[in-house]
């Protein structure tokens, strides 16, 4: 009976992927077939993204990238994508975009406006 009146007063998490600033993120450890699907496919897009960008950082010479570089170059990617402070959900659905290198260069550009607007007032 004790586990039946446990079961009925805890509270679950509101569904994965729902938005900040109106449904509340949640957080859930049982992940649906769609749902690793997408963390897929994000990872995908994550690698193919970091790639470009290493490949630019080198000037698409055949040159390594130290741990350090990279650990710079990643943080760069997320800050500029707008992830640094999301969460798993949030980042996976970011990266789920069609064109991830799209995603970066348009990201760049606004973040290169915004520096632009601040620094001319």
């Amino acid at each position: 009976m004790r586990s039946s009146q446990r079961s009925r007063n805890t509270t679950k998490p509101p569904p994965a992927g729902t938005e900040r600033n109106g449904l509340v993120i949640g957080m859930n450890s049982e992940l649906s077939a769609s749902d690793e699907s997408n963390l897929a496919h994000a990872q995908r897009n994550y690698t193919r993204l970091m790639a470009h960008v290493a490949a630019l950082y080198c000037m698409n010479e055949s040159s390594s990238v130290s741990a350090r570089e990279m650990v710079q170059l990643t943080a760069s990617v997320i800050y500029v994508l707008g992830i640094a402070d999301a969460t798993e959900e949030e980042a996976a659905r970011t990266l789920c975009a069609d064109d991830p290198i799209a995603l970066w260069h348009k990201c760049l550009a606004a973040l290169d406006a915004r520096t632009d607007a601040a620094l001319a007032t």
